[in-house]
């Protein structure tokens, strides 16, 4: 069984009194984006450990309850480790943490524990260091195991840091983040200035996939050049997604077979209520201001 462990405890550096996981991306608050990943990894349960339980986090969990997955707010490891199934694969990801669905599936899959890191000497300072010279990128797979050991200890020791700690004594496996992570808008972010950064970057790698060599040699680069200059614009999403199919070879069609679509890539379809989501958003701020 594969079970989600999400944060919503700091404040938005750029929002007093907002929560990280509350602030806006893509059409949604960063904690919803985050279960949509976990969901479409196979998740069954997901517990977020709250550290305060605001109007609009409250809606946002209520909303991702509505996308038929079992959710909990805790408050501390003891409560997480009692909603968690005893059995459970662990997917542990940052509060703030913003990344793809490519990175999430890998820590989805069956194994012992694993840390995604980075070198501690070019890790951004809210970064939380381990050993060996390397410090967290945001996502782990943790054994249920790891909560329950949390769990006994005092109430004060924090969560995810114990737990890290934890996993890493018992020889958790370090994934490196691969450049083109970084370049897709993986990263952990507390102000909503930089989520919009990282909006275009991780739209680019969505409208892009890399599912075959084509998209990832041809579609990919397009996409990152291309994609956030169209944002700027606030250009229509069907110019995005005709424009990635314009790029791509037609498949091979007879006078008896239907005509292909024009949009024919499951990834361009599935970035199109992304890059909406995304275009008309700060429109509809402005609307309601």
């Amino acid at each position: 069984m594969l079970a989600g462990l999400l944060f919503a405890q700091q404040d938005a550096d750029d929002r007093p009194g907002q929560l990280t996981a509350t602030l806006p991306f893509g059409g949604v608050t960063i904690i919803e984006y985050q279960a949509r990943l976990l969901i479409a990894a196979g998740a069954a349960q997901l517990v977020v450990v709250v550290g305060r339980l605001t109007p609009e986090l409250l809606g946002a969990l209520g909303r991702i309850g509505k996308r038929g997955i079992a959710v909990d707010a805790v408050r501390s490891a003891a409560e997480a480790s009692a909603k968690l199934h005893p059995l459970a694969r662990i997917v542990m990801l940052a509060d703030g943490l913003i990344t793809t669905q490519d990175v999430i599936d890998g820590f989805a899959e069956e194994g012992s524990d694993a840390l995604l890191v980075v070198p501690d000497a070019t890790a951004p300072t809210r970064y939380e260091r381990l050993g060996g010279g390397t410090a967290w990128a945001g996502v782990a797979r943790l054994d249920a195991r790891r909560i329950a050991d949390v769990a006994a200890l005092p109430r004060d020791y924090n969560l995810q840091s114990t737990a890290l700690r934890l996993a890493d004594q018992a020889r958790a496996a370090h994934v490196p983040l691969a450049e083109a992570m970084l370049r897709d808008g993986h990263g952990i972010e507390h102000s909503s200035a930089a989520l919009a950064v990282r909006g275009k970057a991780v739209l680019a790698a969505t409208v892009a996939d890399r599912r075959n060599w084509f998209n990832a040699i041809v579609l990919a680069p397009l996409a990152r050049a291309l994609v956030p200059r169209l944002i700027e614009r606030r250009a229509g999403t069907a110019g995005i997604a005709l424009g990635g199919a314009a790029a791509a070879p037609p498949p091979a069609h007879t006078a008896t077979s239907p005509r292909p679509s024009l949009i024919h890539t499951d990834a361009t379809q599935d970035a199109t209520h992304f890059t909406h989501s995304i275009l008309t958003v700060p429109q509809q701020q402005q609307h309601h201001n």
